[in-house]
C-alpha cells in the first residue's frame, strides 16, 4: 500500500501495525472506503486530474513528518 511504501523509506524506524491502518484509514483514506481511492487513482491515471490523489498524498506525506519516527532520520 501507499502508507507502507511511504513509511518504509520517510521513517526511522518501522512503526506498529496499529498505527499503519490508522495511517492509512483516519489520514489517507480520510475515513472514506478504500473504493474511493482506487476510483480517484483512476480518474488520475485517465484523466491527469490530480486534484483528490495530490491533497491525499500531501497530506499523508505531511502527517508523517510530524512523527517521531520521522524526526530521528
Amino acid at each position: 500500500s501507499m502508507v507502507e511504501t511511504f513509511t518504509k523509506y520517510m521513517l526511522a524506524v518501522k512503526i506498529d501495525n496499529a498505527r499503519k491502518v490508522f495511517s492509512l484509514n483516519q489520514v489517507f483514506f480520510a475515513g472514506l472506503p478504500a473504493t474511493t481511492w482506487t476510483s480517484e487513482w483512476s480518474l488520475f491515471g485517465s484523466s491527469g486530474d490530480d486534484a483528490v490523489v495530490r491533497e491525499r498524498l500531501e497530506t499523508l506525506v505531511a502527517t508523517l513528518m510530524q512523527t517521531p519516527e520521522y524526526q530521528l532520520f
